[in-house]
């Protein structure tokens, strides 16, 4: 039962982010206009890149992977790819990327953070929605370290 109700509960997280990256398509500054195109091309290059997101869609190829702040309007454009482990953990890649000017190439990135949550608990409140109770450990990797959770 415990496995059924996490295992609906990480469906649930990850419809969200789903439904994230298709409500708030990205924005062209100059026209104003749609750029989903774009924004899949900046996918496609971190996926296939060489960098930290690669290395991670090529050991989990089912993650899912979002780019946040891409027009770069608000804020600073930043990667996040996550993927759901045995119906009890979400491990996430998070760090800042540069584009390139067409804003499909990925060109530079940050230093990455990974965090890996755990679904501990779930409850069932009284109007149905569930809560879950989460765990939530963060590691960095620096030159010549190991990474630590």
């Amino acid at each position: 039962m415990n496995i059924r109700i996490l295992s609906t509960a990480l469906a649930l997280n990850t419809l969200l982010l789903l439904s994230c990256k298709q409500a708030i398509e990205p924005l062209n500054k100059a026209s104003g206009k749609t750029t989903v195109n774009g924004y899949d091309l900046a996918i496609q290059s971190g996926v296939r890149g060489s960098m930290y997101p690669r290395e991670f869609n090529r050991l989990f190829p089912n993650a899912l992977n979002v780019i946040s702040y891409y027009t770069g309007i608000v804020g600073q454009p930043a990667w996040t790819s996550a993927v759901g482990l045995y119906n009890r953990y979400v491990f996430k890649l998070h760090l800042t990327i540069e584009l390139d000017s067409a804003r499909t190439n990925i060109v530079s990135t940050g230093p990455p953070a990974f965090y890996l949550y755990e679904f501990t608990k779930m409850d069932v409140r009284t109007n149905t929605e569930p809560y879950i109770h989460l765990n939530q450990g963060k590691g960095s990797v620096r030159k010549g370290s190991v990474l630590e959770l």
